[in-house]
């Protein structure tokens, strides 16, 4: 009777020892290393570089800022409030103006609201207060040379009031409001009282 051969147990079976891994030449290694830290510095200037591309266009195009209404204010005030949002003052030729006060902004450009780059000029007028002019003297004369004199001087004759005068000539000015050499602003008109003629008889 034939023995079976007995199979081995898989305590008695030993595994064949795995080949090693073949190792890296240190050529690939040293250059693997070089072109990781080639890219490591490529990323660290593109961030750098965006950075400064972003710096640079700011400061081309500069802060945008909304420009302010500076009418009626004094050239002091104005200079603050645009030294506040990074804009200058710039001035040019002043004017009369008949309601604002002398000293203050009549205009502006850009125009309220516009929006203008930091470090840019708002050009302002100023106001040299109301024009005044001295009364020209028209006592004495005719009606109609008075109203001559006082439109050749840029003023407007006002309330015209007939007074019997037993001493100057029908259409004589008797008197005029303001008296001549007062200052008087352009807007404002000359009133005068103009002879009649003799007073009527009882």
């Amino acid at each position: 009777m034939r023995e079976t051969p007995s199979t081995p147990s898989a305590d008695t079976v030993r595994r064949a020892p795995s080949p090693p891994l073949p190792r890296v030449p240190w050529i690939v290694r040293f250059v693997g290393g070089v072109l990781g830290l080639i890219t490591l510095v490529a990323v660290v200037m593109a961030i750098a570089g965006f950075g400064s591309y972003y710096t640079v266009v700011r400061y081309i195009r500069g802060h945008i800022v909304e420009v302010p209404n500076l009418t009626n204010e004094t050239a002091s005030d104005a200079l603050e409030q645009l030294g506040e949002l990074g804009l200058t003052l710039a001035f040019d030729e002043a004017m009369f103006h008949d309601t604002i006060a002398q000293g203050c902004i009549i205009r502006q450009t850009p125009r309220p609201g516009r929006r203008a780059k930091a470090g840019a000029p708002v050009w302002v007028v100023l106001s040299r207060g109301a024009q005044i002019a001295e009364t020209p003297d028209v006592m004495g004369q005719p009606e109609n040379e008075a109203r001559r004199v006082l439109t050749q001087n840029g003023i407007e004759v006002g309330a015209v009031t007939r007074y019997p005068s037993a001493t100057a000539p029908p259409g004589t000015v008797l008197r005029q409001t303001p008296m001549p050499n007062e200052g008087l602003r352009r807007d404002h008109p000359v009133h005068l009282l103009v002879s009649s003629g003799p007073p009527a008889l009882p």
